[in-house]
């Protein structure tokens, strides 16, 4: 049962030290847990990785898990039949793994476009996802190529997680610009709904 795995879990803990360091859930993973070498995750098939849109030149799952700066990477917008919009990019850490995740880090592109309104959520089925952290008029990033960490919500941190999904909420602001009310609530910029992001990466403590 859940309770015995639990008790053959080995269990590592990834602490955020610099938001350059990218060392988290994908390294230690690409890394056989710290006994080999680095090698991308996803190319060896222990992660996936999905977007909103299909695989193409620049939105390739491999960049957001490898060690080297992509200048062109995103996750283009999904228009749904109701005329909804979703952009988004979803981890997968593999069915023998759970993060309780304390802080997540993402890097942007060479773009200008950055994201302002986006949340993180994390789920252990795929299917019920809680909310980890939401952005709200968040200006954190305003250069290309640029790191940042965030902190978890305290009572999303406790629980062991599987999937990792990065949804905006809200249009880009290109070249650092104010997204004014008219633009949030006029029609639809689909080029403005790019989720632009050369990595990405997750700590706290990894259960494998």
């Amino acid at each position: 049962g859940r309770f015995a795995q639990l008790r053959r879990a080995r269990h590592k803990e990834l602490v955020l030290m610099d938001d350059q360091q990218l060392t988290g859930a994908l390294y230690h993973i690409g890394t056989a847990y710290g006994s080999s070498a680095f090698r991308n995750p996803v190319v060896t098939n222990e992660v996936k990785i999905t977007a909103s849109s299909p695989v193409s030149r620049f939105t390739d799952p491999r960049r957001l898990a490898s060690r080297t700066f992509s200048p062109v990477s995103y996750a283009s917008p999904h228009l749904h039949e109701s005329g909804a919009i979703s952009t988004y990019w979803q981890v997968d850490l593999g069915e023998q793994r759970r993060l309780f995740c304390n802080y997540y880090t993402m890097r942007q592109d060479a773009s200008e476009e950055y994201p302002r309104d986006w949340m993180l959520q994390g789920s252990q089925d795929g299917e019920r996802w809680v909310t980890m952290h939401r952005h709200e008029d968040d200006c954190a990033i305003v250069r290309p190529g640029q790191f940042h960490s965030w902190e978890i919500d305290p009572k999303a941190a406790v629980i062991p997680l599987r999937y990792f999904m990065v949804t905006l909420t809200g249009p880009t602001c290109a070249r650092a610009r104010p997204v004014d009310s008219a633009e949030r609530c006029g029609s639809h910029k689909l080029d403005r709904y790019r989720l632009c992001m050369s990595s990405i990466e997750f700590y706290g403590t990894l259960e494998y």
